[in-house]
């Protein structure tokens, strides 16, 4: 029962670490200081940025940055302000 209700509430979060561990195979870092396994795990999460933009692009969750792009410039020329 208890083991339940952590997972719940844990299982949010897993999905990133698993993504990073199996996609990017960051399990383990074969760098030596603090220093670079900082810089190896920011280039890691930023890659891991670009897959999640992209797994949500491909499944049609979130429009590309074109479409969007149109969107704003038409709103913009059918918005009118007066005042």
């Amino acid at each position: 029962m208890r083991n339940r209700r952590i997972a719940k509430k844990r299982a949010p979060a897993e999905r990133q670490y698993a993504v990073i561990k199996r996609v990017f195979k960051a399990g383990h870092v074969l760098v030596t200081t603090v220093k670079r396994v900082k810089i190896k795990m920011l280039f890691t999460a930023f890659g891991f940025n670009l897959y999640q933009v992209y797994t949500l692009r491909k499944q049609g969750a979130i429009a590309g940055w074109r479409e969007l792009s149109r969107k704003s410039k038409e709103k913009r020329l059918f918005s009118t302000t007066y005042g």
